[in-house]
């Protein structure tokens, strides 16, 4: 069955939401502090100079928390094997992520933010660079980027594909406008059945359409850096006899929701330690300031345990 691509009118109207919310963005991540050099490229700066002046054909892929990146990489590597002479595109919107593609990706691939799914920025992307193929990682579903693709006959996919129960109800409610864009892909792998019925349920057609494992599971077990550290966690527990209540992956509040909780635990099991791992960095400031503000003790893996808590 022919695609159908969404006409200009639609990216014209995408442009103009964005034009709206784009500056309430940027006052959160300054309000935030999750400003990084990486708004630079994400506005055609920076790396995307250099990138859009090579020849040569190229393969794209978009991926953004650390978690998909490292499944990302998973698929570059295969990719780097059956397409030797193909230069990659390599990109995502996160620090962590561009980090570890830095770390990475060979020399002759290029490494970058993501541009703003502006039409106009997505489109300097295709127009300048012999992209033969996008793979786009979960939920990086970006109309613009997957609408320009096929503008320019590029083959589009996405690849460990899900979506969460929490999105699953937006995409319901929008799947009118959100069917448009899913259909302009040229397949969708998806992370599990259940991944796969709802993207059927919120309008994609059935053509090229998979259910797999997640890739996750595919990983190998990070190597863990400083075990002395772990060790020393270890020996303080068994030394004194405590019991280790971990709550990991955390968010805002439920980290502090879990301090709260965990000192009236503690009344009743003091013999209980706590071992808390915040999704993301940025989050251990917040919490070293709540932790000294109510006089609890406390230690840091990233100062090796030091002074380490009761």
């Amino acid at each position: 069955m022919k695609k159908v691509i969404p006409g200009l009118k639609f990216q014209i109207m995408l442009d103009i939401l964005y034009a709206v919310i784009f500056p309430f963005a940027i006052g959160i991540y300054i309000l935030k502090r999750k400003y990084h050099r990486g708004w630079i490229e994400r506005i055609g700066g920076g790396n995307w100079k250099k990138i859009l002046k090579t020849p040569g054909r190229f393969i794209w892929i978009h991926a953004v928390s650390l978690g998909e990146v490292r499944i990302a990489h998973l698929v570059y590597t295969k990719l780097k094997q059956i397409y030797p002479a193909c230069k990659f595109l390599l990109t995502t919107i996160t620090a962590t992520g561009y980090r570890f593609w830095n770390r990475h990706a060979n020399e002759e691939d290029f490494v970058a933010y993501l541009p703003l799914d502006f039409s106009f920025m997505i489109k300097r992307v295709f127009k300048n660079l012999n992209i033969g193929l996008l793979l786009i990682l979960e939920t990086e579903l970006w109309p613009n980027l997957i609408i320009s693709s096929k503008r320019y006959n590029c083959v589009t996919g996405l690849v460990n594909a899900r979506i969460s129960p929490k999105a699953f109800g937006r995409y319901r409610r929008s799947s009118f406008l959100f069917s448009k864009v899913i259909n302009c892909l040229d397949f969708v792998v998806a992370a599990g059945d259940h991944n796969l019925h709802r993207f059927q349920v919120v309008g994609r057609r059935n053509e090229n359409c998979y259910s797999l494992s997640s890739l996750k599971f595919d990983l190998d077990a990070p190597t863990i850096k400083n075990e002395y550290r772990i060790e020393k966690l270890k020996q303080h527990l068994n030394n004194k006899n405590l019991k280790l209540l971990i709550a990991g992956s955390t968010h805002y509040p439920e980290d502090i929701l879990m301090l709260k909780l965990y000192l009236q635990i503690k009344e009743t099991y003091p013999h209980w330690a706590l071992l808390i791992v915040p999704r993301y960095p940025d989050r251990i400031k917040n919490l070293r300031e709540f932790l000294y503000s109510h006089n609890i003790s406390a230690s840091f893996f990233s100062q090796g345990f030091q002074g380490i808590g009761d």
